[in-house]
């Protein structure tokens, strides 16, 4: 797929490393070779191979439940009009030097058009620019959000209580922010693999046994403990979730989107 697009320089809403091997400005023509999953392609751009990292939102990998659709959906838009690439040239970098930037497609822009249809996790929780579109994708049970997505589906384990701000430090050994999880079955719920993770997909915690019985709760802090029946430890090295604005995902065993809070 080779697609011409514009190149503008504007304002970008994800933080980068800025590098000073830039070769980016604007009114630049580049060119799609392929696009690597829901978040990433290939250009080109002043003759020079780059990857680009869609900005504002994270695609499932490929290996996830979710991840090929994300990159089909991805594709099938960049196809379906007339192109522009936007890339600020003050922020264009993130710190594996890959080129950040959005795109839209006959003025549309992808991120939104992604969101509406599941394919994507928005960044910054409710803070973020796409998440009303989100919403739209949550009411809908669509994409990531459709809680029976990838077989073999286990519902169940659900948030009762998302503190990701709580008062004084949120980083305190045996303390600070948590998440606090249901079993919301009439049956005994193995916990072996569920996954709890952020929106970035970089602070993950997989349940390594335990069970729950119906109604029972449990409480899973970010900072570091010593874990019983009622209570487990992340033991992450800095706080998981952000105070501007995140995401908290419960994930079944196959990777289904089971549960989820919306922060600030």
């Amino acid at each position: 797929m080779l697609l011409s697009l514009a190149l503008i320089g504007c304002g970008s809403s994800e933080p980068s490393v800025s590098s000073e091997q830039s070769t980016v400005s604007v009114s630049q023509p580049v060119e799609i070779h392929r696009v690597i999953d829901g978040d990433s392609l290939e250009v080109t751009v002043q003759g020079s191979t780059e990857e680009l990292r869609l900005t504002g939102f994270n695609a499932p990998e490929l290996d996830q439940c979710g991840g090929v659709d994300a990159k089909t959906a991805l594709a099938e838009l960049l196809q379906s009009g007339a192109v522009e690439l936007t890339v600020d040239p003050d922020d264009e970098r993130d710190r594996f030097g890959r080129l950040l930037g959005t795109l839209s497609v006959d003025g549309a822009p992808v991120a939104a058009s992604l969101a509406r249809a599941g394919a994507v996790f928005p960044l910054g929780g409710s803070s973020s620019p796409l998440f009303e579109d989100t919403l739209e994708a949550t009411r809908a049970g669509k994409g990531v959000w459709n809680p029976s997505r990838c077989e073999p589906a286990t519902g169940g384990l659900v948030i009762d209580t998302f503190v990701p701000n709580p008062a004084g430090n949120d980083n305190q050994p045996g303390a600070g922010e948590y998440l606090e999880l249901r079993n919301d079955t009439v049956s005994v719920l193995p916990l072996a693999n569920w996954v709890v993770r952020d929106e970035s997909f970089s602070n993950l915690y997989v349940f390594a046994g335990g069970a729950l019985e119906p109604g029972q709760t449990i409480r899973l802090y970010s900072t570091c403990g010593d874990d019983d029946g009622q209570t487990r430890f992340w033991c992450s090295a800095s706080p998981v979730w952000s105070n501007s604005g995140d995401t908290a995902l419960v994930l079944d065993p196959s990777g289904n989107v089971v549960d989820y809070r919306f922060s600030p």
